[in-house]
């Protein structure tokens, strides 16, 4: 599934089989800072990203929070 040509210097180009060349070389392994919890909250800050607790929680705490239309196709699903 994948071609191979060479360049006008001889070197191989490697493509998949749709065409789309390959990289040269993978991409290096990105080295880690020694507290990489912080670079990752200073790099989200440059970025204008601000997690916070409720960032990877649901909305819905309350059964009132739960929209009717989600609410209703659960209870068609487990109720049969």
């Amino acid at each position: 599934g994948f071609r191979v040509k060479l360049r006008s210097d001889g070197t191989p180009r490697f493509s998949d089989r749709t065409g789309w060349p390959l990289p040269d070389a993978a991409p290096p392994s990105p080295v880690l800072s020694k507290d990489p919890i912080q670079a990752l909250r200073r790099r989200n800050r440059e970025h204008g990203a601000r997690p916070d607790e409720w960032t990877a929680s649901s909305r819905w705490k309350r059964p009132g929070d739960i929209p009717w239309s989600v609410e209703a196709r659960v209870r068609e699903v487990v109720e049969g």
